[in-house]
C-alpha cells in the first residue's frame, strides 16, 4: 500500500490548491488528521487522489462544506471526517450539504467506515 501518514505533524496553514500533495495519484492512504488548516476548506483537487481507500481528516481545523469531489473517490473504504471543530465553542465547522449525506453515501460503494462525528448533516 502507497500511503502518506501526517497525523499530528504540526501542519499549520490552508491545504494550497497547487500542493504537490495531488501529484500522488497512485496514493492509496492519506491521514491529515490533528493539524491546523486554519479553518480553510478541504481542496476540490483532492478528487484527483483517486486510487485512494483510506482518507483521514479529523480534527484538522478544515471547514465549510464538503466538496463533491469526495464524492468521486469511488474506491474509498474509510472517510472519517470527524471532529473538524471550533475549539472554544465546540461549533460544527464542516458541513455536507451539496453533496448530501445521501449523495456521498451513494456514490461511495465501497465505503465500509465513514466517521462524521460533529459534521453538519441537516438539511
Amino acid at each position: 500500500m502507497v500511503g502518506l501518514d501526517l497525523n499530528s505533524s504540526f501542519l499549520d496553514g490552508p491545504i494550497l490548491h497547487n500542493s504537490s500533495l495531488f501529484e500522488l495519484v497512485h496514493l492509496q492512504s492519506l491521514n491529515l488528521s490533528d493539524n491546523n488548516f486554519r479553518y480553510s476548506k478541504i481542496p476540490s483537487r483532492l478528487g484527483l487522489l483517486v486510487n485512494l481507500k483510506y482518507l483521514n481528516l479529523s480534527q484538522s481545523r478544515l471547514s465549510s462544506q464538503v466538496p463533491i469531489e469526495v464524492s468521486t473517490l469511488s474506491k474509498l473504504i474509510s472517510l472519517d471526517l470527524s471532529l473538524n471543530i471550533e475549539p472554544l465553542s465546540g461549533s460544527q465547522l464542516l458541513k455536507l450539504k451539496k453533496p448530501s449525506l445521501t449523495t456521498l453515501v451513494q456514490n461511495l460503494t465501497a465505503l465500509e467506515v465513514l466517521k462524521l462525528r460533529k459534521v453538519n448533516t441537516s438539511s
